[in-house]
């Protein structure tokens, strides 16, 4: 239970969210409570496996950002003809191709497989961890730092009995 006085109740809700790391803000005219991301250093022997045993392996990256992105549509300025868009990065990744029923002119369609481009990009390097429950506190967006040195952010939390798994 938590109890405040009426006269400085400004003082008690900034001790408050400060004790919890929160802030408080405007968020679409809304005042809201938003939780800073957090740091959190790993090291070597918080590996463990699904049964909580110590697992220096349990790593698994994907390393395969694409090079390119081909979008076909169609082209609005030229009568819906069939258009192609083409993003190519440097790189030796694969390069995406994808056919949309897409009715837009060529600079709209250009932006949208810039887009596609960086959310491909940004999937691309992950990592999976499985920790032991005393980091049940680590939340999807802070940070983690591991053994070599990379830091990444979490974006799934998943909780298994006595482990925590992470994907960043």
């Amino acid at each position: 239970g938590y109890s405040a006085r009426l006269d400085p109740l400004e003082a008690d809700v900034a001790d408050l969210l400060g004790a919890s790391g929160c802030k408080i803000g405007l968020y679409e005219g809304e005042f809201r409570i938003f939780q800073e991301p957090r740091a959190v250093a790993i090291v070597a022997g918080d590996l463990v496996d699904d049964r909580a045993e110590p697992d220096t392996e349990s790593m698994v990256r994907q390393d395969s950002k694409p090079a390119g992105l081909s979008l076909s549509f169609q082209d609005r300025d030229r009568d819906f003809q069939l258009g192609w868009q083409q993003e190519i990065r440097t790189g030796r990744g694969p390069t995406i191709a994808l056919s949309w029923p897409l009715a837009a002119a060529a600079p709209v369609s250009r932006a949208i497989a810039q887009r596609l481009l960086q959310e491909a990009d940004a999937g691309a390097e992950t990592i999976g961890i499985t920790l032991t429950y005393r980091f049940l506190g680590i939340s999807v967006g802070d940070a983690v730092s591991l053994p070599d040195g990379t830091i990444w952010q979490v974006t799934r939390r998943e909780v298994r009995g006595l482990v925590v798994e992470l994907e960043g």
